[in-house]
């Protein structure tokens, strides 16, 4: 087995006589673990969507709203069932709201999570086609029609998310009193969560 200082040398010396050839390897072994990173991101995805399901199940919904909500994930139809999910929220005087607003919001930063991911992937992608010069440009185009679809779908998903952060902080039980200040809470909770921002930093 060769020595580790033997193998160190070996690698330096590539890199020293083969700049190019060494920055292709490396981009490539960077977009080789981007996308594992891709996959886990919607594995965990995946997780919060039949933690979803299972809110409904237990709360006693009717099966075919339960399976059209499954539909949706074996689609890849992410926004639907969101959408739909939230929709349901809105008719299901019986369920626990505030359950449901904390699960929506933490299913919509892992959703946002995996579009950062796949942006790095795309650009990553987009970056070694340009470089390559006998790179077909309809090949170039469709990768950066690709990335504007992602930015596009993740500044829809941001503003969801932002609404459902502030529904988040507060609590729906608050609502059923006449005098709960619903404004004057919401500015307390947004203060409370820059400060815990401040401490992290």
């Amino acid at each position: 087995m060769p020595s580790p200082i033997l193998i160190v040398s070996s690698f330096l010396h590539f890199l020293f006589h083969f700049p190019r050839t060494s920055l292709l390897c490396f981009e490539i072994v960077s977009l080789k673990m981007t996308s594992a990173q891709s996959a886990d991101a919607q594995a965990r995805l995946n997780v919060h969507l039949r933690e979803i399901v299972t809110f409904f199940e237990t709360s006693g919904i009717q099966q075919h709203s339960i399976d059209l909500l499954n539909s949706f994930i074996d689609k890849h139809l992410t926004m639907d069932f969101l959408n739909l999910a939230e929709g349901y929220g809105g008719c299901m005087a019986f369920i626990d709201h505030d359950e449901l607003v904390a699960k929506l919001f933490k299913t919509y930063t892992q959703l946002i999570d995996g579009y950062i991911i796949e942006r790095k992937i795309l650009n990553k992608r987009i970056r070694l086609l340009k470089e390559d010069k006998k790179t077909d440009p309809e090949v170039l185009a469709r990768q950066e029609n690709l990335l504007i679809d992602v930015d596009n779908k993740k500044a829809v998903a941001m503003m969801s998310m932002a609404r459902l952060r502030a529904m988040n902080s507060i609590s729906f039980s608050k609502f059923k009193d006449p005098k709960f200040n619903a404004y004057g809470e919401y500015k307390k909770a947004v203060i409370q969560q820059r400060a815990n921002k401040t401490i992290k930093k």
